[in-house]
């Protein structure tokens, strides 16, 4: 197999660097979403709902882009 091209492992790399950013920033947003009520009952917002699928869905793509074939 051919040896990927320098440019296309930095774009990866940065890509998946600015994906991983992301994440954590949609996870803090989800936690800030989040809140615990008296008896342990979880009360989340429509948006802290989004931005936790949202920080598994990037992170996920991170991966892919990490773990792509050299």
């Amino acid at each position: 197999m051919a040896e990927r091209d320098p440019f296309e492992t930095a774009i990866l790399h940065g890509a998946a660097l600015a994906l991983r950013r992301r994440a954590e920033r949609q996870a803090k947003i989800a936690k800030e979403g989040t809140t615990i009520g008296e008896r342990g009952v979880v009360f989340r917002t429509g948006e802290g709902v989004l931005a936790d699928r949202l920080s598994m869905v990037l992170s996920q793509l991170a991966e892919e882009f990490e773990g792509a074939p050299s």
